[in-house]
């Protein structure tokens, strides 16, 4: 239990040492993150909605699928 308590000390410690920059940019990242995930909802009603009432996939959006694919890149870029 100690030691785990050392650790995560260790961890604060180094995240207030981090230079200013780097934590402005995890800054953006996270409120990036955030409105893509608002974004990734948006994207995804009106195809669902599509799907259901015709009942196939025909004519799902290109655009939308490359905006779950740039949603994607974001949730790693957040998780890095």
């Amino acid at each position: 239990m100690l030691a785990a308590f050392s650790r995560n000390e260790k961890i604060k410690r180094q995240i207030h040492s981090e230079p200013e920059e780097t934590q402005r940019t995890k800054e953006i990242i996270a409120v990036v993150f955030g409105l893509c995930l608002i974004g990734n909802a948006l994207l995804f009603v009106p195809q669902a909605m599509a799907v259901w009432r015709k009942k196939s996939d025909e004519g799902i959006s290109l655009i939308t699928f490359g905006g779950f694919c740039v949603l994607e890149a974001v949730s790693v870029a957040h998780g890095l």
